[in-house]
């Protein structure tokens, strides 16, 4: 399903669904950030514009509980180099709330943006910005007494932070990571929030000072409040991590090893169970964390003699069975040639699957798998960014499948 025609200036789509297969697919083109809607996960609305940038602005973060109330961040750049950090709510039962609100006062450049939604329907969003020197911000809403006064500072050093990243639990308890500038190396660093009592008196460093540098950190939650904070390293020979146990960090843990990891994903199942996912530039590989102890590295996607580097790869889980799909395109040997969309689903009983192929080879198009959600029956939601190589610009498209 097409849903905009080729255009350039395109910014990767998301995609999220409901318990009741309700779905909210955001997209950035032509210098602002789109949206359309489904009731069923089938038939869609028209897209609407949900920005309200005079210049321009690009998506950052959304996020959507099981109930369908969801949250929309993004970058608005209005004049240089004064930019802004937005949100704006939709209810499956209102529609979208009719302004955006500004998440701070500030006016200058920033990364990131990131936003999580609890079932309660509350809201915490947290960013970065470049004012003096970087630092980590964030602003909270609740359903009784809606936006927070005022964006909050949650880092106190004074080197340069980079795109946080946040998840919420079901109680309104909120964990963010960040990196930040120690003058050697980026660090990895962490607060928390407390329902009810506030934010941590300081943060907490994850990585050690003699470690090497850290290339992007995110957080995972799981159902009963319990996360995993997790890291690439910035020499690409690991990813690192720490869980967070009734609100105490463990202990560091090596998750993988190797020699050209740039990206990791992270999943944690109702029943506890961890699956992380890394790539290098030609595999993606997967390790599973159970009864208290990982298990052995797996290939999930391996290298072919018909295509060269891996192009694009994202992870997906299902909300109550812990089932998981891998989906990834790569670089054709020629690009003219064309690529295809694959996919792999892993099932706590069964394992990995034999590999399906999504989307037949497209003479002419590079795709992107840009986000993906498996439902609980098995149907998978995609996006995909349709790249044709005789103009170079981009189309988005929804697919599904059983």
């Amino acid at each position: 399903m097409l849903f905009s025609e080729l255009h350039q200036g395109f910014q990767g789509a998301r995609l999220v669904v409901d318990a009741d297969e309700r779905a909210l697919l955001v997209w950035s083109k032509d210098s602002h950030v789109y949206a359309s809607t489904s009731d069923d996960a089938v038939s869609w609305e028209s897209p609407v514009q949900v920005d309200d940038a005079v210049l321009r602005a690009g998506l950052t973060g959304v996020a959507m509980n099981a109930s369908g109330q969801a949250a929309v961040v993004w970058h608005a750049e209005e004049t240089t180099p004064a930019d802004y950090f937005k949100a704006r709510l939709y209810s499956p039962l209102t529609g979208w709330n009719a302004s955006a609100q500004s998440l701070d006062a500030l006016a200058s450049d920033g990364t990131g943006g990131s936003v999580a939604v609890n079932a309660v329907g509350d809201v915490m969003t947290v960013f970065a910005r470049y004012d003096a020197s970087g630092h980590v911000w964030a602003r909270s809403y609740s359903e009784g007494a809606g936006w927070s006064a005022a964006a909050e500072r949650l880092d106190t050093l004074s080197g340069y932070s980079n795109y946080p990243d946040v998840a919420l639990d079901d109680s309104g308890n909120a964990t963010v990571v960040w990196e930040q500038w120690d003058g050697v190396r980026n660090q990895a660093l962490a607060r928390r929030y407390i329902a009810g009592v506030g934010w941590d008196a300081a943060p907490t460093e994850l990585d050690g000072s003699g470690d090497p540098g850290i290339d992007r950190i995110r957080i995972a939650m799981g159902a009963d409040g319990d996360g995993l904070a997790y890291w690439t390293l910035s020499d690409r020979t690991g990813v690192m991590a720490r869980r967070l146990v009734d609100g105490v960090w463990q202990a560091a843990e090596t998750v993988a090893t190797g020699t050209d990891i740039y990206r990791a994903e992270v999943s944690i199942a109702p029943d506890g169970r961890i699956l992380a996912t890394w790539a290098d530039q030609q595999n993606v590989y997967a390790r599973i964390r159970v009864d208290g102890a990982w298990g052995a590295t797996e290939t999930v996607v391996s290298d072919d003699a018909e295509t060269v580097r891996l192009r694009t790869w994202v992870t997906a889980m299902d909300r109550t069975n812990g089932r998981v799909i891998v989906m990834w395109t790569r670089l054709a040997l020629d690009d003219a040639d064309g690529s295809a969309v694959w996919a792999r689903r892993y099932d706590p009983v069964s394992g990995w699957s034999t590999v399906e192929q999504a989307v037949p080879w497209t003479p002419g198009i590079l795709y992107d798998v840009d986000d993906a959600v498996l439902l609980d029956d098995g149907r998978v939601l995609a996006v995909l960014a349709g790249e044709d190589v005789s103009v170079w610009e981009y189309s988005t498209y929804l697919i599904s499948y059983r």
